[in-house]
C-alpha cells in the first residue's frame, strides 16, 4: 500500500490528524509506504507562506473578521471563486510527484488540498480515489468536491449535514477525527500527579489553548487560580513563549499547586493526569479530550468552525463554553462543587468516543485501493445511511434535554 497525505498548516490540527493517519496504517501495515507534503508549500512556497500567516494573524489578531469570511465562504461569494481559481491554476503542479510516486489513494486532511486533488479527478488527469477527512465538529463548503470518493467525518451527527450539502451518503464515512494511539491508553492517573509534583487526590485542571497558544489564556489563568475550590492547575501554553515566560515569572497562588508547561509532544500525559479540561475547542483537541474522558470547558473560540464545534460539545452534552465576565468563575466553580455533573459529562466522552477510528480508517483506505471496486462500493460495516444515522444519534447522543448548562440552574 503507497499513501500519499496532503496537509496545510493552517492551525495544528490538519497536521496532526495527518500524522496519526500515518502512524495507524504502519500499526496495520508495517510496510506500507506513507509520505506526508505540505500541499500548498510544495506548488507555490509564496502562497503558502501568504495563508499561512495570514491564518495565523487573523485568528489571532481579528478573529471577528475570521467569522465573517468564513461564513461568507459558505455561499457563493468571491473568496470561494478566488480560492478555487488559485487551487485551479496550481493543482497540475501535483502531476509529475503523482507519476513519480505512484500513490495508490490520497488522502487530504485540509480542503484547499481536497479541491486540487478534486480538480484534477475532474479533468481525468488523475485516476487514484481521493479522500477527504475533515478535522472538525461540523462540515463547511469548502471540504464538498465532485471529485473526492469518500469524506471521513467526526461522527454520525454530521451525516445528515453532509447529505444536505449534496454529498451522496454512500461516502460519507462516520469513522472520527484520527489523534494519536497514546490518548486511547489507560495511564494511571495517580501516578502521573505524583511525577509532575501534583498532589494524587486533588482535583487537576489542565488549561490549554491549541498549537498556538492564544492571548486570552492569560486571563483564563487569573480566573481559575482566583476560585475557591481545592484545585490543581497544569497549563500548557504551545508555542506562545511570551506567555510561558510570564507565567513563569509569576507569583503562583499559595493554595493551588500549579505547572507550567511551554511546546510538548507529550500532551496525553497530561490530559491523562487531569480532571477537566479548559481548552478553545479546535476539532483535535476535542477528540483528544474525549478519549481521555475530560469533561470540556470550552474558551476564545475562533469564530466559524471553533463556535460550531461549541455546538457539538452542547450537543452531546460532554461541557461547556466558558464567558469572560463574572459568570465564568462562578460556573466553574459550580461544575467543581458538582462531582455527579463530572461524571455525567465523563460518561457522554465514552459514549461518542471513537477508540476504533484508526483501524476503521486503515480499512477504508484498504478497500478503495482494491482498483476493482467502484469507489462507492468501498462502504462497510462503519458507514450508515442518514436515516440510521438520526436513529443512532438519538440513542448515542443524550441531547438538550439532559444539557449541562440546564444542570447548573
Amino acid at each position: 500500500m503507497n499513501i500519499l497525505i496532503l496537509t496545510v498548516s493552517t492551525g495544528g490540527g490538519h497536521n496532526t490528524a495527518a500524522l496519526a493517519i500515518k502512524e495507524y496504517i504502519h500499526i496495520y501495515n508495517p510496510d506500507a509506504k506513507v509520505e506526508i507534503l505540505q500541499a500548498l508549500s510544495y506548488v507555490n512556497p509564496s502562497i503558502n507562506t501568504i495563508t499561512v500567516k495570514g491564518y495565523s494573524s487573523m485568528v489571532n489578531l481579528a478573529p471577528p473578521l475570521f467569522g465573517k469570511l468564513y461564513y461568507l465562504a459558505e455561499r457563493e461569494s468571491m473568496i470561494n471563486h478566488l480560492v478555487s481559481s488559485v487551487n485551479k491554476q496550481q493543482c497540475r503542479k501535483f502531476l509529475p510527484l503523482l507519476n513519480k510516486i505512484k500513490p495508490d489513494v490520497i488522502v487530504c486532511t485540509h480542503p484547499f488540498a481536497t479541491e486540487m486533488m478534486s480538480n484534477l479527478r475532474l479533468s481525468g488527469e488523475l485516476k487514484l480515489p481521493v479522500v477527504s477527512l475533515l478535522t472538525d465538529y461540523a462540515p463547511h463548503k469548502c471540504w464538498i468536491n465532485k471529485g473526492v470518493d469518500a469524506y471521513i467525518v467526526s461522527g454520525v451527527h454530521m451525516i445528515n449535514h453532509m447529505v444536505k450539502r449534496g454529498v451522496p451518503k454512500e461516502k460519507v464515512f462516520p469513522l472520527g477525527i484520527p489523534i494519536s494511539p497514546n490518548f486511547w491508553r489507560e495511564d494511571d492517573k495517580i501516578k502521573l500527579r505524583k511525577e509532575f509534583g501534583l498532589e494524587a487526590n486533588k482535583t487537576t485542571i489542565l488549561l490549554m489553548g491549541g498549537s498556538m497558544g492564544i492571548k486570552h489564556m492569560y486571563d483564563m489563568y487569573r480566573k481559575i487560580i482566583s476560585t475557591n475550590s481545592a484545585i490543581q492547575l497544569i497549563v500548557v501554553c504551545g508555542n506562545n513563549k511570551k506567555l510561558y515566560h510570564k507565567l513563569m515569572l509569576e507569583d503562583k497562588p499559595l493554595d493551588k499547586r500549579v505547572i507550567i508547561i511551554g511546546y510538548t509532544k507529550e500532551i496525553y500525559r497530561y490530559m491523562h493526569a487531569s480532571d477537566i479540561i479548559i481548552t478553545k475547542p479546535g476539532g483535535l483537541s476535542l477528540t483528544e479530550a474525549i478519549s481521555c474522558k475530560l469533561p470540556i470547558l470550552s474558551f476564545s473560540p475562533i469564530p466559524g468552525q471553533e463556535m460550531e464545534n461549541e455546538e457539538f460539545i452542547k450537543l452531546v452534552d460532554i461541557g461547556i463554553p466558558l464567558s469572560y465576565d463574572d459568570n465564568s468563575v462562578k460556573t466553574l466553580e459550580s461544575i467543581l462543587n458538582s462531582p455527579e455533573l463530572i461524571q455525567h459529562m465523563v460518561e457522554n466522552c465514552k459514549k461518542v468516543a471513537t477508540p476504533n477510528c484508526g483501524r476503521d480508517i486503515y480499512r477504508l483506505l484498504e478497500k478503495l485501493t482494491n482498483r476493482d471496486l467502484p469507489a462507492e462500493s468501498a462502504a462497510f460495516d462503519s458507514a450508515f445511511d442518514s436515516e440510521k444515522a438520526a436513529e443512532i444519534t438519538n440513542k448515542k447522543y443524550i441531547g438538550k434535554e439532559s444539557n449541562v448548562e440546564s444542570k447548573l440552574l
